[in-house]
């Protein structure tokens, strides 16, 4: 990119613009960009499971999973897996 030249920035799936700066930078007669966005992951909060417990407590970002236990006199209801995993469209 030569001087005075703009570049777009995107994010791949799961993760989104954040932050200071522009979603285009530009090119400085110096060679270094503009400040820029940067790409953070997608956040899926908080899992919160009536008689059970999740690990790790706490927010979860894309890609990350958590574990859901019952604790006595639970059950998990249907066919779904002991751990949830946080997807790319949050």
């Amino acid at each position: 990119v030569l001087a005075g030249g703009r570049v777009g920035i995107s994010c791949e799936a799961g993760y989104r613009l954040d932050g200071p700066g522009y979603d285009t930078v530009q090119c400085q007669d110096d060679g270094r960009f503009t400040q820029g966005r940067r790409c953070a992951p997608v956040s899926c909060g908080s899992l919160a499971v009536v008689g059970g417990l999740v690990t790790p407590r706490g927010p979860t970002s894309y890609p990350s999973s958590v574990a859901v236990k019952c604790v006595r006199g639970f059950r998990l209801a249907g066919d779904g897996p002991e751990e949830r995993r946080c997807l790319a469209d949050g």
